[in-house]
């Protein structure tokens, strides 16, 4: 069903079988019911996966991190409109929604098609099939005074730079004064996609990670990193030897996946994409 997906476009399923792993642990740290179904619907041989342990783990871990700032986010604001960029196959809406909020899942064309095969239409949550680096869906959301939270999981670490840092740049405009929440890799991460079974098996190339999340706050007028949470600093009990060295530079720099709460500067307001 995913064949016709480009490499890159299937990475969507290294978080859906990550997700779909926990949830059939006894110690799970995340369940979602909809990843189990989603993957026993498609035809995918996690193959290489199964061995990567760590990355499965960081993923867990992220999705519950996440997932909890998403739920804070939604206790601060009654109305709220969530945009999901590079949705692939999450499953989010189902894991939180509140029975209030307004949701967009955004990712290109062939990805949004799949969703809509395997999920179906669903009430308050709308499909925007493009490319994150577009302009023309930033003009197709409608905040109508909601609180806006953007989400980026698994997306960002695959571009360069310079188009992260342009991107970061129109969302503030775009949207000043909302809150976006970010997973970021460690930095040391980048390059080394090809020692990565997992990715470079869809031949996949890990482009970016700041160094010190601060640097983002020089991107966009007024924006301000909120939170950093490392992957490493949570449940040390299923990362064995690497959590006894959880504070170690060169650990961090090589495993220590993070997760930024970031907000935007109200300035920019009226100054367009």
């Amino acid at each position: 069903m995913h064949s016709s997906l480009s490499g890159l476009e299937q990475t969507l399923l290294l978080p859906l079988w990550a997700r779909a792993q926990e949830s059939l642990r006894p110690d799970a740290i995340i369940s979602d019911p909809g990843a189990l179904e989603l993957l026993r619907r498609i035809e995918f041989d996690p193959g290489p996966l199964r061995e990567d342990w760590k990355s499965q783990l960081a993923v867990a871990i992220r999705t519950r991190l996440i997932d909890e700032a998403v739920l804070e986010f939604l206790a601060r604001h009654d109305q709220a409109l969530v945009v999901n960029l590079g949705a692939g196959l999450d499953c989010r809406f189902e894991r939180i929604d509140d029975g209030r909020l307004l949701w967009y899942d955004l990712d290109l064309p062939e990805v949004i098609e799949l969703r809509r095969e395997l999920l179906g239409d669903r009430e308050r949550v709308r499909a925007l099939a493009h490319s994150v680096f577009d302009t023309e869906w930033m003009d197709a959301v409608r905040e109508d005074g909601r609180a806006v939270l953007l989400v980026a999981e698994g997306l960002l670490m695959y571009f360069s730079r310079r188009r992260v840092r342009d991107l970061i740049r129109r969302l503030g405009r775009r949207f000043p004064g909302a809150e976006m929440l970010l997973e970021v890799l460690a930095f040391g991460a980048v390059g080394m996609a090809a020692f990565h079974a997992s990715l470079r098996r869809f031949g996949a190339a890990l482009k970016w990670a700041p160094s010190d999340c601060h640097e983002l706050e020089r991107w966009s007028p007024g924006l301000r990193v909120l939170a950093e949470e490392c992957v490493l600093d949570h449940h040390p009990e299923r990362w064995g030897w690497l959590a006894a060295g959880a504070a170690n530079p060169w650990l961090r720099l090589t495993y220590g996946e993070r997760v930024l709460h970031l907000r935007f500067g109200r300035e920019s307001r009226g100054q367009g994409p």
